[in-house]
């Protein structure tokens, strides 16, 4: 009995300890959790804390954008602004945030703007940092960057006003500051004292505008949704640059010009009928394919090869290679110029006889190699028929007994013409090409006064402002 007694004590204090350690684990289970519910609600806390003070920053950043551009473009000599939206008064001047570079490089490359700090007002907090900047407010989490009020950047119309605005000043700002004029606004273009090229309007150039910035992200998508031109984005060094091309005309002076030292060749029976010219500056017609062909991806006529009757619809676009064969279709241009855009290679094959009736022009946009078999009539006029070549062909070859009459713009490809046989003349107009050889044919100088714009239309850019208008930002 006693054995049995000291059995049954032990295992109700075993049970007794049990029940205390479960109780402490349970109770030390609780503490953690509450915790890590703590330490969790902290964080959240201080995360929205962050955000509402970055969402009250952006709209003093906004009043303040309003103030400064009335200031620096000269409408009022002074602003106050008032920060007790934020009373963490971190609001900050840094002179060295943003540079921009603007440069010309096309036909006459020249500095324009070299270097010049943009400068910004800052509000940071945390991760999150909302700036002034160039004239507009930008807003970054740490992870990237977005554009609140876009910068002073007008691009319209062919042409870029670009009044930039700079910022100096004390570094803190603390609860309020003071917008004054830093000194008289600077013309950099159109200005001839700097450059006699710094004028308007603008004629076969490429302006370039290259920003550093720590809201780079900001400004790439700024500028790929407000301008045309070609944008380049490099995030590893916090750069965006943007090229806007002013429309180029060039002319067809010559019966054969060269791109290159290359000069134009004749070889067995081959013959050159007028002036020849190599080194010929010749902006590439790769962005007016390229623009006609994103135009058409939405809906344009399809060309069907051609395969006879009449034509005259504005546009006509084939999505792949092109091969006339030996169709005759007749291209009525009496109500308006046709345009054919060809993604791919076009070919005319030796029997076709295409046939021009009308006052107007048909124009080939093409994107591919050129192989003319064939005899475009245009009752002897060249200008009614243009074919313009994109950098990707290699070549453009006219061969058999076709007789052209018209012009060939194909700056980054190779010409070559061996024909002959039953006509004494092959090409009637002008040639413009990356080397030109001409062999069992010729090529004859025809209205040497024709001009052709290239780029009209596609990133144009004809009118060219760009000056600078410093303030400072002082505490209040």
């Amino acid at each position: 009995m006693a054995s049995s007694k000291r059995s049954v004590s032990c295992d109700e204090g075993r049970r007794g300890q049990s029940e205390t350690v479960g109780f402490v684990l349970l109770f030390g289970m609780v503490l953690v959790t509450a915790g890590i519910l703590v330490s969790f609600g902290a964080a959240a806390v201080s995360e929205s804390e962050e955000s509402l003070s970055a969402d009250r920053a952006e709209k003093v950043m906004t009043q303040m954008d309003s103030e400064i551009s009335m200031v620096a473009l000269g409408r009022t000599d002074s602003q106050e602004i008032d920060f007790d939206r934020v009373p963490e008064e971190q609001f900050t001047i840094d002179e060295e945030s943003g540079v921009i570079n603007i440069s010309t490089v096309g036909k006459t490359p020249e500095v324009i703007m070299h270097d010049t700090n943009l400068g910004a007002v800052k509000f940071e907090r945390g991760n999150s940092v909302v700036a002034y900047q160039g004239g507009g407010v930008w807003r970054s989490d740490g992870e990237g960057s977005g554009m609140i009020s876009p910068p002073e950047f007008n691009y319209r119309d062919q042409t870029l006003t670009l009044p930039l605005v700079t910022v100096t000043g004390e570094h803190s700002l603390g609860g309020g500051a003071v917008v004054k004029k830093a000194g008289p606004s600077t013309s950099y273009f159109p200005n001839t004292a700097r450059s006699s090229n710094f004028s308007n309007p603008l004629e076969d150039e490429i302006v370039r505008v290259k920003i550093q910035s720590e809201f780079h992200d900001g400004w790439t998508r700024y500028f790929e949704t407000r301008t045309e031109g070609a944008v380049e984005h490099f995030p590893s060094n916090q750069t965006v640059a943007v090229n806007l091309t002013a429309a180029a005309v060039q002319g067809f002076n010559n019966a054969a010009a060269t791109t290159t030292s290359s000069d134009p060749t004749t070889k067995e029976n081959g013959e050159i009928v007028g002036p020849t010219r190599t080194n010929i500056k010749a902006p590439s017609v790769s962005p007016d394919v390229d623009d006609k062909i994103s135009e058409c991806s939405s809906g344009c006529t399809d060309p069907d090869s051609f395969s006879g009757g009449t034509y005259s619809a504005s546009t006509y676009y084939s999505d792949d290679d092109l091969d006339i064969g030996n169709n005759d279709p007749v291209f009525d241009t009496s109500d308006n110029d046709i345009e054919v855009v060809v993604d791919g290679t076009f070919d005319i094959g030796g029997n076709s006889e295409m046939e021009i009736t009308g006052d107007g022009q048909v124009r080939f946009y093409v994107k591919g190699d050129v192989d003319m078999q064939g005899t475009p009539d245009t009752g002897g006029d060249p200008e009614k028929l243009v074919v313009l070549v994109h950098s990707t062909a290699d070549e453009v070859t006219f061969g058999g007994n076709q007789q052209f009459n018209g012009y060939i713009y194909a700056p980054n490809s190779g010409f070559e013409i061996d024909g002959g046989g039953g006509q004494d003349k092959n090409l009637y107009g002008g040639v413009v090409a990356d080397t030109i050889a001409a062999g069992n044919g010729a090529i004859v100088h025809k209205k040497p006064g024709f001009q052709l714009e290239v780029g009209e239309g596609v990133n144009a850019l004809t009118f060219l402002h760009i000056s600078t208008n410093p303030v400072t930002i002082s505490g209040n």
